[in-house]
């Protein structure tokens, strides 16, 4: 019996349909594969967004809370542990007293008076440094500003000779009256045995002390760790640098720390009112009295970590809450191939600004 095979024509036929049905099922798996990755970058992007804002408005509503002092009363510091030379963050830790008392937080703008919440804009980025000697020139992008905070962790922490708070920070023990800041158990127990130290009225129990936590917020143009950014076209990162003890028996430093990378602008508004009751929202240069200031409205602007697949989507332009634009443009390179949103949220103030 005779068998005939598929002609030429026929193979040929067969072929391109094959050839058909692989590029099409290849196309529809790269479309695929193109809307997971965006999907997968705007989750990120929204994570961004709501944990800087958690992050900034965490520290904002403990901004000057230093225990259950009374309005007025004196924080006295009696550390005997200076910081590490160099890293105290010039005009903000130089050493603990000038943190509480020092009127140099203000001297950007005549009207910023908060000691314990400074918001600091500045024009040039040689100003920043010579404000804060913890920046390096290359590591601070001046299109936004810097935010200084001082307040207490609000984590109590019982007292106890020999033991208690560790010796690895500041801490704060207050109370109706007053209160102290020293360094750990080592001024701790010296305040104990002199009597110094604060009790409730039962004269023997002492009252909880809680970790000194002064930090500054800003943008970095890039996400590297502890590496200048010079001629790096990196991913700007809102970074925060807080006081540590980075080993056992070293001297307190400010350390900078990575938060959130993609952050590319923060804005600060301030919300102002009398008696209480929030009237309006202003620039930060623009606060008539900071004893008015009710809260601050945060302002964060976003970009995906990766480039944007399709163009004609990109966000390369976002108006801020006080009206001025925003262009990819003034950020680092590159940053025009991403995508970028804006995140916006508003903190009470919940305790006095000296």
């Amino acid at each position: 019996m005779r068998q005939a095979g598929l002609s030429l024509i026929e193979l040929m036929i067969s072929l391109l349909l094959g050839s058909l049905i692989v590029l099409a099922a290849l196309t529809l798996l790269g479309s695929q594969s193109a809307q997971l990755r965006d999907q997968v970058q705007k989750t990120t992007l929204q994570e961004s967004g709501r944990i800087s804002l958690d992050l900034l408005g965490a520290h904002i509503r403990l901004a000057g809370f230093y225990g259950t002092m009374d309005e007025g009363d004196a924080l006295s510091n009696v550390a005997s542990i200076a910081l590490a030379a160099g890293t105290g963050c010039t005009g903000v830790i130089d050493q603990p007293s000038q943190a509480i008392n020092d009127p140099r937080f203000a001297a950007t703008h005549a009207n910023n008076q908060a000691r314990d919440l400074v918001v600091r804009q500045f024009n040039l980025v040689t100003e920043a440094v010579a404000a804060y000697d913890c920046i390096a020139t290359a590591n601070i992008d001046v299109n936004s500003p810097v935010l200084e905070i001082r307040s207490v962790d609000g984590v109590p922490v019982a007292p106890a000779t020999g033991a208690s708070p560790p010796n690895n920070g500041y801490f704060v023990q207050a109370s109706p009256g007053g209160g102290q800041l020293f360094f750990g158990n080592t001024d701790y127990d010296a305040l104990a045995a002199a009597f110094q130290d604060r009790v409730y009225a039962d004269g023997v129990t002492p009252v909880e002390v809680m970790r000194w936590q002064p930090a500054i917020y800003y943008v970095k143009p890039c996400n590297t760790l502890g590496v200048d950014c010079t001629g790096s076209a990196g991913i700007p990162t809102l970074v925060r640098q807080r006081l540590v003890v980075p080993s056992a028996g070293a001297a307190p430093r400010m350390m900078e720390e990575p938060l959130i990378e993609g952050v590319e602008r923060v804005e600060f508004l301030a919300g102002v009112g009398t008696g209480g009751q929030l009237d309006r929202f202003v620039a930060i240069t623009d606060v008539p009295d900071w004893s008015e200031v009710l809260a601050l409205r945060v302002a964060v602007v976003v970009r995906e970590l990766g480039v944007q697949d399709n163009p004609n989507t990109l966000n390369t332009t976002v108006t801020l809450p006080s009206g001025v634009v925003w262009n990819c443009a003034s950020s680092t390179a590159g940053a025009c191939d991403s995508d970028r949103s804006l995140y916006t949220a508003t903190f009470n103030i919940r305790n006095r600004l000296l």
